[in-house]
């Protein structure tokens, strides 16, 4: 849950923008940020291991649809 996590979003953005990522669509909860891209940028792992740095991110299947959630183990960002 990263409801207490300030700037767990910011995070989130910078590392879309650091890699030139642009979101198609996204929505978020108490407890995860879900998100669609374009698929050209799914061949690229930097910037999926960025976000791994704070967090864990899964994909569905064939769809480009991702998912984030905080992970407890780093419940500081700034």
């Amino acid at each position: 849950m990263f409801i207490r996590f300030h700037g767990f979003l910011f995070k989130i953005f910078k590392v879309f923008n650091d890699h030139q990522i642009s979101i198609d669509a996204i929505t978020t909860s108490e407890i995860s940020v879900a998100f669609t891209i374009d698929s050209i940028h799914m061949k690229n792992d930097h910037w999926k291991k960025d976000l791994q740095e704070f967090s864990a991110i899964q994909f569905r299947s064939s769809m480009l649809v991702g998912c984030i959630e905080a992970t407890s183990n780093n419940a500081t960002f700034s």
